[in-house]
């Protein structure tokens, strides 16, 4: 006989959006954004324009936004983040003025289009970090660049290449704005994913608040993305749309150890949801530019396909990165030139599309996430979020062994659920529901139809 735990329902996260307007505190709809990654100069071998050609397909997709790699002036062989110009295309991709043509034709697709910016630091081999490297302490620009107590200019990590600017400098400040800007102002960009955003939070915090500020300034409405922990209340604080579903660990994805856990990836996933969505708006990914071999790669396509359910039936910003919808594997920083876009998993569109429409059907981007008990909490995962018509979408994913999964919904309720994924029509029965599901398998539940 199965038994259900008593019932609990755990509400997680804010039910609304509001961020810091430059006149005081202002309430600002987010739109429902669903974003694509992709490294400008692996999509296709003819750069911008290659990526303009493409746009057709990203919105039968139904992806509503593009991130796209760095694509400003940097040194030959480097991937981007090592700028030597914030304001000029590297030729690698094309021109400033194949921007301008990429964004109105987004626009006319109705996509928004996202720069990958790295305000926290230049390349060493930036115009200006090579004066000063010349010229030495008697150089204007040597206050442009952060030291350490000995005098020595710093950067992050094994980021020997990267040197960091210094923020409380309010010249490196203005520049780097007035750059941002430049790209709004000019070529109508739609927003910004603003790489080691948490350096610049660690060394001078007041700079993001100013710097969000002016943008929203020039473009209310930009999507302004924090590489950082959503764990920190710091960055919706500064008006940051979103930040990294990250753990406090800095660069260490949230959902990492559930997938390697066989014996508690829901539970481990429960963790994680139940502390993430405190902060505002999430953005949750599979893989990016930074995950390595990508999760297909690693997990295989069953896992891949429960694992990419759950990301697109949960509040926040989800993120697929190029040639997820295909299954496409490589490592971004290792395999560089365009990639061969196989036909390994011809169905992997088609689901990718499919959830895509679900969710912005059932508005499944909005309203609180509520996990739900069940009776097989350490391989099944189940909670609620509110459908489009006010009526509960319950969510079941079951990475274990085939099972009927008991999931409590509430005492006293009975009525029927349509399995809007596969059609199958469940009973809820005085609060309980009972879900038959393979390995690697989920429902989605519409309550009350």
């Amino acid at each position: 006989m199965v038994t259900v735990s008593t019932v609990s329902w755990y509400p997680v996260g804010p039910t609304s959006t509001h961020h810091l307007g430059i006149d005081g505190i202002v309430l600002r709809v987010r739109p429902a954004n669903i974003v694509y990654g992709l490294i400008v100069s692996s999509f296709s071998d003819a750069g911008l324009r290659g990526v303009e050609e493409k746009l057709p397909y990203l919105r039968h997709l139904g992806v509503t936004m593009i991130w796209l790699s760095p694509i400003f002036e940097h040194p030959p062989g480097n991937f981007g983040y090592a700028m030597t110009d914030y304001t000029r295309v590297d030729p690698e991709h094309g021109s400033n003025d194949d921007v301008s043509r990429l964004v109105q034709a987004a626009h006319r697709e109705g996509l928004r289009i996202v720069l990958d910016f790295a305000p926290n630091h230049t390349s060493d081999q930036h115009p200006l970090y090579r004066e000063v490297t010349s010229t030495g302490d008697g150089s204007v620009y040597a206050d442009h660049y952060a030291r350490d107590i000995a005098g020595t200019y710093t950067h992050y990590f094994n980021w020997t290449n990267l040197i960091n600017l210094n923020y409380d400098n309010p010249a490196v400040q203005e520049m780097v704005v007035e750059a941002m800007r430049y790209w709004v102002i000019e070529h109508d960009i739609d927003g910004y994913r603003m790489d080691a955003a948490w350096g610049i939070r660690q060394r001078t915090p007041r700079f993001w608040p100013e710097c969000l500020q002016r943008l929203r300034a020039s473009k209310p409405d930009l999507f302004l993305l924090a590489e950082a922990s959503t764990l920190d209340p710091y960055y919706q604080q500064a008006g940051f749309d979103s930040a990294y579903d990250w753990t406090n660990h800095l660069g260490t994805w949230a959902w990492g150890h559930a997938f390697t856990d066989t014996k508690g990836s829901a539970r481990d996933l429960r963790y994680h949801l139940e502390r993430s969505t405190a902060n505002g708006d999430v953005f949750r990914f599979l893989n990016n530019n930074d995950t390595g071999p990508r999760f297909i790669t690693r997990h295989g396509p069953e896992l891949t396909r429960v694992a990419t359910a759950v990301l697109l039936t949960l509040p926040g910003t989800p993120c697929l990165y190029m040639g997820d919808e295909v299954g496409l594997e490589f490592t971004p920083y290792r395999d560089r030139g365009p990639v061969t876009w196989s036909a390994d998993h011809p169905d992997l569109f088609d689901f990718h599309r499919r959830l895509i429409a679900l969710r912005t059907r059932h508005r499944l981007d909005a309203g609180p996430l509520t996990l739900i008990d069940n009776d097989r909490p350490d391989h099944c995962l189940s909670y609620s979020r509110p459908g489009a018509d006010g009526r509960p979408i319950v969510c079941v994913f079951n990475f274990g062994p085939d099972a009927e999964v008991a999931v409590a919904l509430g005492s006293g309720l009975t009525c029927d659920a349509v399995d809007v994924w596969n059609g199958r029509v469940a009973r809820v029965d005085d609060g309980v529901t009972r879900v038959a599901l393979p390995h690697n398998d989920f429902a989605i539940l519409a309550l009350g139809h």
